[in-house]
């Protein structure tokens, strides 16, 4: 983020943090909002037995809207969030930041939010969302398996494709847990550099 405000001019700048607040962190919670709104009145959700769907449902809207309110803190807070530089970060060393940051954006900007340095009361606040945002995933999972697995009404496809998005940033920690543990026995990845950095001044959230 800092070499691109070194290296771009403000309207530059602020089209790319546009273009990424709007369609890479606010379009999913805003997609399901509205899928969920669309297809409330669909028979999947009035059919015997549709009240685990529901309750599922809801679940993720409730996931979705704490997102949302995330995104919007950060944006507050430290903006720079929309400057990151995904490649740059991967070759820094910090690849568990890179990943995290595409494959699980809304666990990564509640670990951004924490800060270079994060106090006590700022780690249990990090832990507490996550792992509420990891249950709630995990409501996503268990709706798309009783969908599939025929103990429920299939729900409609485009809320499957919203479920589906939804579990894999569950599913991510232990894929990515497994890819570092091969790599190391494969010895393709050395004993540091899998997580985030801990000397670069790019560390530091620029909105602090």
């Amino acid at each position: 983020a800092k070499a691109r405000l070194d290296a771009t001019n403000d309207c530059q700048l602020n089209l790319l943090a546009a273009f990424r607040l709007v369609f890479w962190h606010w379009m999913q919670p805003s997609a399901y909002a509205l899928l969920l709104y669309a297809w409330s009145d669909d028979p999947y959700f009035r059919s015997s037995g549709s009240s685990f769907q529901i309750v599922m449902a809801l679940a993720v809207l409730i996931r979705e809207v704490m997102y949302f309110l995330c995104t919007s803190l950060a944006l507050v807070q430290c903006p720079a969030f929309l400057l990151v530089d995904v490649p740059a970060t991967w070759r820094s060393g910090a690849r568990g930041e890179a990943f995290a940051s595409v494959m699980m954006p809304e666990k990564f900007l509640g670990w951004y939010l924490q800060g270079a340095v994060p106090s006590q009361a700022t780690s249990r606040r990090f832990n507490s969302y996550c792992g509420t945002v990891l249950v709630l995933d995990g409501c996503s999972f268990l709706a798309l398996w009783a969908g599939l697995a025929g103990w429920t009404a299939r729900p409609p496809l485009p809320i499957m494709v919203c479920y589906t998005i939804t579990a894999l940033s569950l599913l991510a920690i232990p894929s990515w847990a497994f890819a570092i543990i091969v790599a190391r026995a494969a010895g393709f990845l050395p004993d540091s550099g899998a997580g985030r950095r801990s000397s670069d001044a790019l560390d530091v959230p620029l909105g602090r």
